[in-house]
């Protein structure tokens, strides 16, 4: 499952467009300092989260998360991201409901097509994972102004489209903002940080708690890690994201041992995610992989995820796990043209992913206190995706 990603980019280019008034949501001038417009969504009943940095509250009659973007220290962007998972079936009829509400509303207009709903019969996910589609849609609000518009609408849309991008209604990658991001290597001095980072970005994610930022934390003392692979992803001098690789193994049906890269722990700061930092991170680290020689990178992660950053199902190449099971979480990278030829087996990770969880449970003090939280969506689609295995048959001769 996917979660639906509202964006509703009403960017102060608009206002240049049609008038000297700010554009509003919920009544509320898009306009102003970050606390300004924190305090009057706060006035509106929305619960602000210190941690991920955004709002929780009700738009639309859906539960959602409300996302301030600033530019210059002043605000110019809110986007509204559904707080839990959705069905396709559910994406789908949500889209096409704001579509319409958007549509039959004189206040808003479109530059692109009169119609952006999706056929209900259509298959998003597949289109997305298979074909690499983006769902979106555009509208404007027009504020009311007695001064003539000397330039045509539609050519003003391709302007602003040109100068800005498009305000994104789709898949939970769309709002990458590549130049407001540097990815370098992790330093000693970041390490703390890095951690944190990690902690927040799993924390109650897979399980109640998390131990991922004390995997990170051993992980660089072991002879397996790869330091030259070790990168975090910056921005505003701020560490928002963390991807790290160790050295595995695929011991291979004819006998061979060939080795490959474990990807992971891969992170981003919660108040970041859905923003593409995470595809932006594994392209970079895995291009950097390739060039360094190595020949391939493996993970154990969610295919909806996975299979539209470059991961295929490892099934394809006839690499089982190392109790020689097809697992539906095991993907693989190859890093060059017929890397994996040859080499169906199984695979190893590294040791050092066979965390301890007492010695995590007593690392994990040294940081602010959490509350562990079992049952969350995320946990329920880990044990989903952690029961997707099946047998490995052997042909026959």
């Amino acid at each position: 499952m996917k979660k639906l990603v509202v964006v509703l980019a009403f960017a102060f280019i608009a206002v240049k467009m049609f008038s000297q008034d700010p554009i509003r949501f919920l009544g509320i001038p898009v306009d102003g300092t970050e606390k300004d417009m924190i305090a009057a969504l706060k006035s509106k009943g929305f619960e602000y989260d210190s941690t991920k940095e955004c709002l929780y509250g009700e738009f639309n009659g859906e539960d959602v998360e409300l996302h301030i973007v600033t530019n210059k220290n002043k605000v110019w962007r809110i986007y509204v991201e559904d707080r839990y998972p959705r069905d396709g079936y559910q994406i789908k009829l949500r889209y096409n409901r704001l579509c319409e509400q958007f549509e039959n509303n004189p206040r808003y207009t479109s530059f692109i097509a009169p119609d952006q709903t999706i056929p209900m019969e259509e298959d998003i996910f597949h289109e997305m994972r298979g074909n690499d589609k983006h769902y979106e849609a555009c509208f404007y609000q027009v504020v009311a102004d007695s001064s003539p518009i000397s330039e045509d609408l539609s050519e003003l849309g391709e302007q602003y489209i040109e100068d800005y991008g498009y305000p994104y209604l789709y898949d939970e990658d769309s709002l990458v903002q590549q130049d407001s991001m540097t990815v370098r290597l992790e330093r000693p001095a970041d390490y703390r940080e890095t951690e944190l980072v990690v902690r927040e970005a799993f924390w109650n994610c897979y399980s109640p708690g998390c131990m991922e930022h004390y995997l990170l934390h051993v992980m660089r003392d072991s002879p397996g890690f790869v330091p030259e692979l070790d990168f975090v992803a910056e921005s505003g001098n701020r560490i928002i994201g963390s991807v790290v690789f160790m050295k595995s193994f695929i011991l291979g049906d004819d006998g061979s041992r060939y080795e490959v890269l474990t990807m992971g722990p891969l992170a981003v700061h919660p108040s970041f995610q859905c923003r593409g930092v995470g595809r932006l991170l594994t392209g970079y680290a895995c291009s950097s992989a390739s060039e360094k020689g190595y020949r391939a990178i493996l993970l154990c992660g969610d295919p909806e995820y996975y299979g539209r950053v470059g991961f295929t199902a490892a099934e394809r190449y006839g690499i089982r796990t190392s109790e020689n099971r097809y697992h539906a979480a095991l993907h693989v990278r190859p890093l060059y043209e017929n890397a994996m030829d040859g080499m169906a087996g199984r695979y190893f990770e590294n040791e050092i992913y066979m965390v301890d969880g007492t010695a995590a449970a007593v690392f994990d003090r040294q940081f602010p206190y959490k509350v562990p939280v079992s049952g969350t969506p995320s946990q329920r689609r880990f044990e989903e995706v952690s029961s997707m295995q099946k047998d490995y048959i052997t042909k026959s001769a």
